[in-house]
C-alpha cells in the first residue's frame, strides 16, 4: 500500500485529540469522584503514574472537604420533627441521652422539654449540634409549606459527609411515618399565625381521656342513635367503612343549649380515636379550622374538633368566611379520611352557605333529656344506690327536659334525704320519693330565680342561668377535679380541655 501523507498541522491536531481522549478516560477511570474504598489496597487504572493517583487523589480530598449548606424538609409538625431527630441520633449513635458528650454542641442549644405522651415528657435539642462521625453543623428550622409549618434540618457539612446528612434526615422521616407520637392520639393545639412566630414552649397538649366513659353519654334514644351513626360508627368501623366505600371525610354540627353533653360528645369522641387508632385534635380556637385542617393530613384517620363555630362563621360572607368554606371543601378528595366535628349554641347566627349538604354532612340536635334519658341519668349520678322496685315514671316526668346538670343536683338533694332517715349499719338507697321532692323543690326554686322579663335565651338557658353561682361554682369544681369526688360520675367528669357541662 502506497504511503499517505499527513500534513505537519493534521498530524498535531490528531495527537492533540488523542491527548485529550486519554486525559478525559484517565478522569472517567480515576478521577471523577468515584473513589472506591474497599479492601486493604491502593488500586490504580492502568497506565496512571503514582504522580498522576497522588494529584487526583488531591483533587478528591479538596473536593470532599469542602464545605456546602444543606436544607432536608421532614414532612412533620415542627415538634414532631424534633423529637424524630433526637430519637434518630439516639438510636443511630447509641446514646442514651443527646446530652452525653457535650463535645456534641456548638453553641449550646436550648434543651426544649416535650410531652410525649399524656404521661411522659422528653427533652430535644433546639439549636445547633453536632453528631458523632458527621463533620456536620445541624440545626432545626420551621418552614411553612404546603399551608402548613414543618421541620426542617439545616446547617453546613464538607461534600463527603453530605450523604450521611441525607441519609439521617431520610431516617428522621421514617421515623415520623412509624413512629410519629402525634398520630392515633388526643390533642389539643393551638397554631401560630406564621412561621416567624412559633413558639417551641407551645407544644402540642396529649389529652387523657381514660376516664371519659361512653356509658355516661346519655341521650334520648333517636338522638343517641344518630350520634352513633354519624360519628362513632365511622371511627369504630373504619375498615368496613373502606370496603364498602363509604366516605370518612364527613362534616357534623352539633347544635343546642349549652349543658346538654356537646362537649362531652367530644371528649367521649376522642376516647374512641384513641382506641381505634384515629387521631384527634382539638382546637383552642375555632377560627384556626383552616390550619388544622392542613396539619389533619399528615396525620390521618383524624378528627377535628372545635367549639363555638358560630363565632368565625356568623353574619354575612367574608373573606375570612369564605376561605373556611374553601378550606371545608378542599378536603372532599376522595382519599381524605378527616371527619370536622364542631358546636354551636347558636345554630341561628351561623351564615346558611356553611350548612349546606356537602360541608355538613349531618346537623345533629342535642336538645336535654327525654324522661327515658333523665331516669338513665340518674341511675348513673346514684352510683347504684336507686331501689329498683319502686316506679321512678313520675322522676323521669319531672325531669325531662332539664340539663344533666339539673339532673345531678336533683340526685344529690336526695341522698341528703335519704341519709337523714338512714338506720344504722343499714346501706343507703335512694328512693323515688326522694328523688321527686328534691325534683319539685329544685325547679320550684329555679322558677323563683328565673328572669322575669322575656328574652331570647330557652328556657334551658335560663334554668340553667337561676342556678345561680354557688351550684354553678360548685359542679364546676367537682368538674374541674374529676376524681377528687368519687360521687360525680366518670361519664360527667368534663376532662381540659372541655368546658364543664354547666355551661
Amino acid at each position: 500500500m502506497a504511503d499517505t501523507k499527513v500534513s505537519p498541522e493534521i498530524a498535531k491536531q490528531v495527537a492533540a485529540m488523542v491527548l485529550e481522549i486519554e486525559r478525559q478516560k484517565k478522569e472517567v477511570i480515576s478521577g471523577s469522584v468515584n473513589i472506591v474504598r474497599a479492601g486493604d489496597q491502593i488500586t490504580l487504572p492502568e497506565g496512571m503514574s503514582y504522580d498522576e493517583g497522588i494529584l487526583w487523589l488531591n483533587r478528591q480530598k479538596t473536593a470532599e472537604e469542602a464545605r456546602i449548606d444543606f436544607e432536608h424538609v421532614i414532612d412533620a409538625f415542627p415538634l414532631e420533627g424534633a423529637h424524630a431527630l433526637a430519637e434518630t441520633i439516639k438510636e443511630v449513635y447509641g446514646f442514651a441521652t443527646l446530652k452525653q458528650p457535650e463535645n456534641w454542641f456548638e453553641s449550646n442549644p436550648t434543651l426544649i422539654s416535650i410531652d410525649a405522651s399524656a404521661t411522659e415528657k422528653t427533652e430535644v435539642p433546639w439549636g445547633k449540634f453536632k453528631v458523632p462521625s458527621v463533620d456536620a453543623t445541624i440545626g432545626p428550622m420551621v418552614i411553612s409549606k404546603d399551608n402548613r409549618l414543618q421541620f426542617a434540618i439545616v446547617g453546613e457539612t464538607k461534600v463527603g459527609d453530605k450523604a450521611k446528612v441525607a441519609e439521617l434526615a431520610r431516617k428522621v422521616q421514617e421515623r415520623v411515618r412509624t413512629k410519629s407520637i402525634y398520630r392515633g392520639k388526643a390533642i389539643q393545639i393551638r397554631f401560630p399565625a406564621s412561621a416567624k412566630e412559633f413558639d417551641v414552649r407551645d407544644c402540642p397538649k396529649f389529652m387523657d381521656v381514660s376516664k371519659a366513659d361512653p356509658n355516661g353519654l346519655i341521650f334520648g334514644k333517636t338522638l343517641q342513635h344518630i350520634v352513633q351513626t354519624s360519628i362513632f360508627t365511622p371511627i369504630e368501623r373504619t375498615a368496613e367503612c373502606r370496603k364498602h366505600g363509604i366516605p370518612l371525610k364527613r362534616g357534623v354540627l352539633l347544635e343546642g343549649p349549652f349543658g346538654c353533653g356537646k362537649s362531652l360528645t367530644a371528649h367521649v369522641t376522642a376516647r374512641k380515636c384513641e382506641e381505634n387508632g384515629w387521631t384527634f385534635i382539638y382546637l383552642k380556637h375555632a377560627g384556626q379550622l383552616a390550619q388544622a385542617i392542613e396539619f389533619s393530613r399528615q396525620y390521618q384517620p383524624c378528627v377535628i374538633f372545635a367549639e363555638d363555630i358560630d363565632r368565625v362563621v356568623q353574619g354575612e360572607r367574608t373573606a375570612s368566611l369564605d376561605e373556611i368554606l374553601n378550606t371545608i371543601d378542599g378536603i372532599v378528595g376522595k382519599n381524605s379520611e378527616t371527619m370536622i366535628v364542631l358546636t354551636t349554641n347558636d345554630v341561628e347566627k351561623i351564615n346558611k352557605a356553611m350548612l349546606r349538604p356537602g360541608r355538613l354532612d349531618a346537623v345533629i340536635s342535642v336538645q336535654p333529656p327525654d324522661a327515658d334519658a333523665a331516669i338513665r341519668l340518674v341511675r348513673l349520678y346514684a352510683s347504684g344506690l336507686l331501689d329498683w322496685e319502686e316506679d321512678f315514671g313520675r322522676v323521669g316526668q319531672l325531669l325531662a327536659g332539664k340539663i344533666p346538670a339539673v339532673i345531678r343536683e336533683v340526685v344529690e338533694r336526695s341522698k341528703l334525704a335519704a341519709i337523714g332517715r338512714l338506720e344504722p349499719n343499714a346501706d343507703l338507697r335512694l328512693t323515688a320519693h326522694d328523688l321527686e321532692v328534691a325534683a319539685e323543690t329544685l325547679i320550684r326554686h329555679l322558677a323563683l330565680l328565673a328572669e322575669p322579663k322575656d328574652d331570647d335565651r330557652s328556657d334551658i338557658e335560663k334554668a340553667a342561668d337561676a342556678l345561680g353561682g354557688h351550684l354553678r361554682t360548685a359542679l364546676s369544681s367537682k368538674v374541674a377535679t374529676n376524681s377528687k369526688h368519687d360521687d360525680v360520675p366518670n361519664g360527667h367528669k368534663a376532662v381540659e380541655p372541655f368546658r364543664s357541662e354547666v355551661g
